[in-house]
């Protein structure tokens, strides 16, 4: 996958090669599931398809990836860029537990907000926030846009009874249009929570223009 993107069918028979006796396709799967990847642009084009091109992390961003993480600035990027948030919405975007130490340890320097449906909701200080009457405009979601996964409290962006018409059990679902009258966390009314010193209510994240700057902040983090 260095220097040039690869797909699965691509990659195995290099693999073979590097590793005669094995399965190819086998081989492939366990690179997919333990090497940091990217699914490089495009995916696919309109009225054609093709096989996703995978590229290493390292490669992508050009430069090695540190040897020892930091949660937290994952933290702050994730609130960066679906802020406000809870633990829980924290915890489903990234497949972790136990972000509640993590919030915790960061609430000295974050907006934390008390949230429609109980959970404390957590942001970066100065992230837009648009204000809760702010115009929304219809929105075509793909399957898996991030907007519809990065929280464990959907409600905010549909009402329950059209999530159950769009997510199966399988967790799949169709491409989703919420609309200012169906997904009724387009403008979520969060109130402050006592002590904050802020403004009050707070409006969604993808939200045009703010939401530009928003991915700009998640960049930086």
């Amino acid at each position: 996958m260095h220097p040039a993107p690869r797909t699965q069918s691509q990659l195995r028979p290099l693999l073979e090669q590097r590793f005669p006796g094995r399965d190819g396709a086998a081989l492939a799967h366990g690179v997919r599931g333990l090497v940091p990847m990217v699914q490089v642009p495009p995916r696919g084009l309109w009225g054609r398809s093709g096989q996703p091109a995978l590229s290493t992390l390292e490669s992508w961003v050009g430069r090695p990836l540190s040897a020892a993480p930091s949660i937290d600035t994952m933290v702050l990027r994730y609130l960066a860029a679906f802020g406000p948030a809870s633990v829980r919405d924290a915890q489903a975007w990234s497949g972790l537990t136990r972000l509640g130490e993590v919030l915790d340890r960061l609430r000295p320097g974050l907006r934390v907000f008390a949230g429609e449906s109980g959970p404390e909701l957590f942001d970066l200080p100065d992230a837009p926030r648009p204000d809760p009457g702010t115009p929304a405009p219809v929105r075509i979601l793909a399957p898996f846009d991030n907007v519809l996964l990065s929280h464990a409290d959907r409600g905010r962006l549909l009402d329950d009874d059209l999530r159950k018409k769009i997510f199966t059990q399988k967790r799949h679902h169709q491409t989703g249009r919420p609309r200012q009258r169906q997904g009724r966390g387009i403008h979520p009314p969060w109130s402050r929570s006592p002590g904050d010193t802020g403004s009050g209510a707070v409006g969604d994240r993808r939200q045009d223009p703010p939401h530009r700057d928003r991915g700009r902040r998640a960049g930086d983090c």
